[in-house]
């Protein structure tokens, strides 16, 4: 859902060479392992910010951070596998001084929880990890919501200390979907951004999540670790997290200008569509670049959304009931336009269908984004111009096109 090319520089920024052949030896007494928390960039790609592990040997002199959220873009099928949602993601590494260098130049906050390890529950991660670091395990296919860069460490620490950690019963987590917690990250960032992800992603996207299901955020991942216990040498109950961090500084972002957000600027176009479609009955006649644009532009995008559903591996793209406003159809609007008959049930299919969407938005199984009601209903008024008598709007047939 983000933009690979963007991705890709800032992989390469910050994470120069993958981990493969990379081994982690056997760590010293007083050796650390923290969890790194980067707060959202500004930027698509950024939008809910990056999960890291880092390793801290004084005695070895080691100070690595080690990642599951870079690709490969040497790879011939890179743009392909992206857009077909096949990419492969690799497990990276990276000093922790580049680490650092490299977010206080983007004035990302980063913050390290470290963790209250025993010798032995240390070892376990750290075989593990080297686990993952073989050559055949470095790459995974990526899951925006349920395999990615802070899951991947979740899952880590869940099978490396079994028993030993014990997950919090409760939590004070707000009970969202996905697609919520996207819209809660999205919208502060680029609203624009946001219903484009909200346009693209389906019913599944509306699945409420557990806290352990929220922790594909890395924000959630360290406040739900910072709830764990864990049972020391001795068989103590501790708290997993032994202390909290600031490693760089952040800044504070500017809130999105009202104005600029999608919904405004459609609702103004709504009343743009309203006022030309109003001007069209009184004159009788028919704007055919409006009906173009109005019913052209969903048209693409459902022809895009079916795609995504039927022509590639983003599982959550399935099943999206945006396709009930978007129809790939209308792209043949001027062809359909130029047949009385077929025009005719086409717009009486699209005023039913639509006026049912618009009654019925809060209760549907998807929520649909906001903005996609002001285009519904710009849709809805030229449907309903359309199916007028032929008497009325003094015309003839072959020139409604």
């Amino acid at each position: 859902m983000k933009s690979g090319i963007s991705i890709l520089l800032l992989s390469c920024l910050l994470f120069p060479f993958q981990a493969q052949g990379l081994t982690i030896p056997p760590l010293s007494d007083g050796a650390t392992l923290s969890l790194l928390t980067t707060a959202p960039g500004d930027e698509v790609y950024s939008l809910f910010g990056h999960s890291a592990i880092r390793i801290k040997d004084d005695k070895q002199g080691i100070d690595a951070t080690f990642n599951w959220g870079t690709f490969d873009f040497s790879d011939d099928s890179f743009f392909t596998n992206f857009a077909l949602g096949r990419l492969d993601y690799i497990l990276s590494a990276s000093s922790m001084r580049h680490y650092v260098r490299s977010y206080s130049a983007l004035q990302r906050q980063t913050y390290e929880i470290v963790l209250q390890l025993s010798p032995a529950q240390l070892e376990s991660v750290r075989t593990l990890l080297n686990t993952n670091l073989q050559p055949q395990n470095l790459r995974y296919r990526y899951d925006y919501y349920r395999d990615n860069c802070a899951t991947r460490i979740r899952d880590l620490f869940v099978n490396a200390l079994g028993s030993d950690l014990i997950l919090p019963t409760q939590i004070h987590l707000p009970q969202l979907s996905y697609r919520q917690w996207t819209d809660r990250y999205a919208l502060a960032v680029s609203p624009w951004a946001d219903v484009g992800i909200d346009l693209a992603l389906g019913v599944q996207t509306d699945h409420v999540n557990s806290y352990y299901e929220a922790m594909f955020l890395p924000d959630n991942l360290e406040h739900v670790l910072r709830k764990c216990m864990v049972k020391n040498r001795n068989g103590k109950v501790v708290p997993f997290v032994k202390q909290r961090n600031l490693i760089t500084e952040g800044y504070v972002r500017a809130p999105v200008a009202w104005y600029t957000r999608p919904v405004p600027l459609l609702c103004v176009l709504l009343i743009g569509v309203v006022w030309l479609t109003y001007r069209d009955y009184r004159r009788a006649k028919i704007s055919r670049w409006i009906d173009v644009f109005v019913f052209g532009i969903p048209g693409l995008l459902g022809l895009f959304l079916t795609f995504l559903w039927f022509g590639t591996s983003h599982e959550f793209a399935a099943w999206n009931f945006n396709l009930l406003w978007a129809w790939p159809t209308h792209t043949l609007f001027i062809a359909i336009a130029k047949r009385p008959n077929v025009s005719k049930l086409y717009h009486l299919a699209t005023i039913s269908i639509l006026s049912g969407i618009v009654i019925f938005w809060l209760l549907l199984p998807q929520r649909l984004p906001d903005a996609a009601l002001p285009i519904s209903i710009m849709i809805l008024c030229r449907s309903l111009l359309r199916l007028m008598p032929e008497k009325q709007r003094r015309i003839k047939p072959v020139l409604t096109v």
